[in-house]
């Protein structure tokens, strides 16, 4: 998850592996990151996650008075088999973005 000032740069908000912590024990909590936790094998992924922006963004938006834009999405990473280098980036997929209301 990120988060956008005005007229500023994305900022990373919350990643599960990273000392970015913004309602982390939120995120982190059992049974909503069971929920994503197999998004890429379900039909409609986008709409799963298009439903997590909608109910993160205001927290977001009530802890941080700065951000104007959040983007949630989901972060997919390519692990090698042993002996395989390491050659894949990171993807972002099914980025959902939400503005704050006037």
């Amino acid at each position: 998850m990120e988060g956008k000032v005005e007229g500023g740069e994305w900022e990373i908000l919350y990643t599960p592996r990273s000392e970015h912590d913004l309602l982390r024990s939120k995120l982190r909590y059992r049974r909503l990151q069971f929920m994503f936790v197999d998004v890429p094998r379900r039909r409609k992924p986008g709409r799963i996650v298009g439903r997590l922006a909608d109910r993160i963004a205001p927290e977001v938006f009530e802890a941080r008075p700065d951000i104007a834009r959040v983007r949630v999405y989901i972060h997919r990473e390519h692990t090698p088999r042993p002996g395989q280098e390491a050659g894949q980036k990171p993807k972002k997929q099914w980025v959902k973005i939400r503005k704050r209301q006037p």
